[in-house]
């Protein structure tokens, strides 16, 4: 019996022991919860947009609201990025940003504010001002929201729908024929204007255009036009004005060349002074005046004014119209050769020859 007693008294203490054991923990863990500090990253951006950062030391059972009241001595200037009432514990940083104060200046009225945003998009947005697709924001809705953008303009837009048409003009393309008259145009392919109709968007602010935009677009793609350019100097008629003297510089090249004769640039004046003497350029000249050569029916013709005995002796196989004036600048060189030597003395002094 007596051992018994003394087994259940040492059980007693035992209790007691881890009793206050456990108490002393439970304690301690608490008392730590309450005096444990860990750091929270505090940034702050005031008025102007200035950024700077700060930490602040927590305890697990203070809110966000408290923190922040040891953070600044002037806590009511900020909004914070958290709710106040939030615990702090799993928290390790926030952003204070400076209040700002400006108006809004809109719809001929101006809204007086007071605002923590980030951006002017959030304060048209807490101001409960809306934004339309072509109304102009000045500073812009991106911008950030600070002392010197505080003050807001809205300048209401108002867009107009157009419908235009337009020309697409069309490309000319030279083609080139080597066996077609020399400087002679033939249109092979007609050209055809294309169109461009389009649906524009004008914006327009206080009664300026301030934006058009393209919505919608149409095309028809012009046709070119092809243009045949002859370059053969001995196929066909010259298509050569009266007057036009300088216009039969290559003709009186060539035809020097195809008498043999020299080409040099005093050669060929002459031979131009010469046309102009007898035709003015004009290779369907016929004589008009009434002369020995009117009397036995050999009237001088064409463009150097041979008579058709001299042609006839003079030109050139295969180019016998005494109308054309290559035809008949060939002969009349010929001519001029015979009677006055490679120089051509007797040409271009103004005179017959």
């Amino acid at each position: 019996m007596k051992h018994r007693t003394f087994r259940i008294i040492k059980s007693g203490w035992m209790y007691i022991f881890l009793g206050c054991v456990l108490l002393v923990t439970i304690s301690g863990i608490i008392a730590y919860q309450y005096l444990r500090q860990d750091p929270v990253k505090v940034t702050f951006r005031d008025a102007q947009g200035f950024v700077s950062t700060n930490v602040v030391f927590k305890h697990p059972n203070e809110t966000v609201g408290e923190v922040v009241q040891r953070a600044s001595d002037e806590s009511e200037k900020y909004v914070c990025n958290l709710s106040l009432d939030e615990p702090i514990n799993a928290v390790d940083s926030l952003t204070l940003v400076e209040k700002v104060s400006g108006n809004i200046n809109v719809d001929g009225n101006v809204i007086p504010y007071t605002s923590g945003a980030d951006t002017i998009s959030e304060v048209l947005n807490e101001s409960g001002i809306t934004i339309s697709p072509v109304d102009i924001v000045q500073p812009g809705l991106n911008e950030m929201l600070t002392a010197n953008t505080a003050d807001i303009t809205i300048a209401r837009g108002t867009n107009e729908t157009e419908v235009k048409t337009e020309a697409i003009p069309y490309q000319s393309e030279i083609v080139v024929n080597d066996n077609a008259t020399f400087n002679k145009s033939t249109v092979l392919q007609k050209g055809i204007n294309g169109s461009r109709t389009y649906t524009q968007e004008n914006i327009y602010n206080n009664g300026q255009l301030v934006e058009s935009v393209v919505t919608n677009e149409e095309r028809t793609e012009p046709i070119k036009e092809i243009i045949e350019v002859g370059t053969n100097l001995e196929v066909g008629k010259p298509e050569i004005q009266k007057g036009n003297i300088q216009a039969w510089r290559p003709y009186v090249v060539l035809a020097l060349e195809r008498n043999g004769l020299a080409t040099s640039e005093d050669m060929i004046s002459k031979v131009l002074r010469q046309i102009n003497t007898e035709s003015a350029g004009d290779q369907n000249a016929h004589q008009e005046i009434f002369d020995s050569n009117s009397l036995v029916g050999q009237e001088a013709m064409g463009l150097m004014q041979t008579i058709p005995y001299t042609f006839d002796n003079y030109h050139h196989e295969g180019f016998d119209d005494i109308y054309n004036g290559y035809h008949n600048l060939l002969a009349a060189l010929a001519y001029a050769k015979v009677m006055y030597g490679e120089s051509l003395y007797g040409v271009g002094n103004g005179t017959g020859y």
